[in-house]
């Protein structure tokens, strides 16, 4: 498991999945494709051939009977395995499929218990990779699964929107935007590799080229001592303008970094020293500020956000202000102090909140 923010976690269930296929082979209860419909695959050099099993998507209705989603092409299938992205079928064939399905019967067991024990409602998304997961746990909140079967990546990417692709928000899906006049993965598809390096370089090109065709072969890693913890913010085309509007996002975010900062202190009796506060005002470089992080043995900071929240606030309301001062010319020292520290925080394109500089109590540790 890989956490991911204060709601969200990544999860690989290979070797889970791998060991019920197993089970189910020597209980002899996964299902074979018919001879006309299978296709066998020597893999590794093995003069052994591994026939094709069939999975079963249907949703089976209250009297027991299978519900007929062929045909239904513009619908979302609905099983009781989760939404099946793409073409709606009752029936698939391959070793691919019949991973989802497992996976997708560990996801239901996983959000039965959610709800049971802790009383919330949860979505999933089950694919072959974290990016895709990640998307197919947005389509259908709150409270339903999505499965990305492999057949249907290339038709589900054509037609997304670059924006709702993890790490193409922010500036560099604005450039990639206006270079390209790209508003979804497929318009970006039309050029070739060489053709996006020309434009872009050739590490975004080659980054680009590959998460538009659904590709992504990150891990899954439980990072146990992280070196910062960072909670961010991307406003995207709707920038917030003023304190009030972003106060909410604040005390989000805020929440969330105190949250994964008491938990690395009940893992690991380790307390950062460092609070720091990244900011984009639009049209200008992302900037940064550190203040120093709520000190542990202080009451508020142990057991509530409001230390974390406050000093972040007071932190982006000296920024705002400084750049007010410059731009009202109310006082010719404090306007010439502000625009030496260049501009001031709105319209605020996005921010973030960094807990660093970990330190580990020693007594405690002993």
């Amino acid at each position: 498991m890989s956490k991911a923010s204060i709601d969200e976690a990544y999860l690989d269930v290979s070797a889970v999945v791998q060991e019920r296929i197993l089970d189910g082979f020597d209980r002899g209860t996964i299902e074979w494709a018919a001879d006309e419909d299978v296709m066998f695959a020597a893999e590794m050099g093995a003069e052994d051939k591994l026939p094709v099993p069939m999975v079963r998507w249907a949703t089976v209705s209250r009297k027991g009977k299978e519900r007929d989603t062929e045909g239904a092409m513009d619908l979302p299938s609905t099983t009781e395995f989760g939404v099946l992205v793409g073409e709606a079928v009752s029936v698939s064939i391959g070793w691919s499929d019949l991973q989802l399905r497992y996976a997708a019967e560990f996801a239901n067991s996983l959000r039965a218990r959610v709800f049971t024990e802790l009383g919330y409602r949860s979505s999933a998304g089950i694919a072959h990779n974290r990016m895709l997961a990640k998307m197919g746990s947005t389509l259908h909140k709150p409270n339903q699964q999505t499965v990305l079967r492999a057949s249907q990546v290339s038709a589900f990417m054509h037609s997304l929107e670059l924006s709702k692709i993890p790490s193409m928000g922010g500036k560099f899906g604005s450039v990639v935007e206006s270079a390209l006049d790209a508003r979804n993965a497929g318009d970006v598809l039309v050029y070739s590799l060489d053709q996006l390096t020309l434009k872009l370089g050739k590490e975004r090109a080659e980054h680009l080229y590959r998460v538009c065709q659904g590709v992504d072969d990150s891990e899954v890693v439980d990072r146990n001592e992280p070196q910062s913890l960072l909670t961010a913010k991307n406003f995207g085309r709707f920038p917030v303008r003023d304190m009030a509007h972003l106060e909410r996002w604040l005390s989000m975010n805020g929440m969330d970094l105190w949250m994964r900062v008491v938990e690395e202190w009940e893992a690991n009796k380790r307390w950062p020293r460092s609070l720091g506060v990244n900011y984009t005002t639009v049209g200008c470089k992302t900037r940064s500020k550190t203040v120093g992080f709520p000190l542990r043995h202080l009451q508020s900071a142990q057991t509530s956000p409001d230390a974390v929240v406050n000093a972040a606030r007071a932190c982006l309301v000296q920024i705002a202000s400084a750049g007010h001062a410059s731009s009202s010319g109310a006082s010719s020292l404090m306007a010439t102090n502000a625009q030496a520290g260049g501009p001031g925080l709105f319209p605020l394109a996005g921010f973030s909140l960094q807990a660093k500089g970990f330190q580990r109590d020693m007594a405690s540790a002993s």
